[in-house]
């Protein structure tokens, strides 16, 4: 059963939010928005977490565990369906720690193909030069 039958998951993040990104500090960006992949992240953050997010706690195998990746509806984006990633970032930020990218790195997700800024202008190229029935 669909936890949120409402909520449309094909929608990319609304533009409005593109810009919500805080400030430039150097080689970084403050930001509500980030995947969790490759993420530095201070223990005691997720110790801080666990104390708060006391609801979000679950069983499993007979041991208790925080499900802070939990997916979630945030109402103050106009009921913006959030993924696991963007939870976690939502929740750390509620209770008062910042996020921020570091622009300087360049990373690919590495599955069957390996997706990257680079390889997306190569897609992209492909598509449109090779391709053109393709949306």
């Amino acid at each position: 059963m669909d936890k949120y039958p409402d909520v449309d998951r094909n929608k990319i993040l609304p533009e409005k939010l593109l810009k919500e990104q805080i400030k430039e500090e150097g080689d970084f960006v403050e930001s509500h928005f980030l995947a969790t992949g490759f993420m530095c992240i201070k223990r005691n953050v997720i110790e801080k977490m666990i104390e708060h997010y006391t609801d979000l706690n679950m069983s499993y195998q007979g041991e208790t565990h925080c499900h802070l990746f939990e997916t979630m509806i945030d109402k103050d984006r106009d009921n913006l369906f959030l993924g696991e990633d963007y939870s976690f970032v939502k929740r750390a930020n509620n209770i008062g720690f910042k996020s921020y990218l570091a622009s300087k790195i360049t990373l690919g997700h590495v599955g069957s193909y390996e997706y990257s800024e680079k390889n997306e202008k190569e897609l992209k190229k492909y598509y449109i030069t090779e391709n053109e029935s393709v949306i």
